[in-house]
């Protein structure tokens, strides 16, 4: 008996890995965030401020998608500026774990035979998910893209 109470005890302590639901608020290659970042984002002036300031330099800004800060949050990942096209920043997963979330990303670069644009490029996407958690960690996996 003491020795199934012992299992018991350990098989419990694992943590249990749940995916969480998410949504693309905005994917793009051009942003006026020049330097590589994560941002969380909890309130709608933040939000506004983030928006902006990722539209900042653009001509054509597009309409701020809405979101209810009672129920999601915003998490925003920028790559930074790369020398040319052929750059993404994707979420792939965003896992809950003892309390705790991590967000995947991938990070994707053209490879030696991609064709490219000459153009700098900003890539970044921002997800809003329905969390309460406070502490965050971002796991990024660096891909490239193999062209033939």
């Amino acid at each position: 008996m003491l020795l199934s109470l012992f299992f018991l005890s350990c098989s419990s302590s694992d943590s249990v890995k749940e995916k969480v639901p998410f949504e693309v608020l905005v994917s793009s290659f051009y942003s006026s965030i020049t330097e590589k970042q994560e941002v969380i984002v909890r309130d709608q002036k933040s939000y506004i401020e983030l928006m902006n300031k990722a539209y900042e330099y653009l001509d054509q800004k597009p309409n701020v998608p809405e979101v209810d800060f009672g129920k999601y949050i915003v998490i925003g990942v920028f790559m930074g500026a790369k020398p040319s096209g052929g750059h993404a920043i994707t979420v792939k997963d965003v896992i809950r774990s003892s309390g705790n979330l991590t967000v995947y990303i991938n990070e994707i670069y053209p490879g030696k035979n991609c064709g490219t644009t000459d153009a700098i490029t900003y890539p970044f996407e921002i997800i809003k998910v329905s969390v309460n958690e406070s502490s965050f960690k971002f796991k990024t996996k660096k891909i490239t893209k193999d062209c033939e």
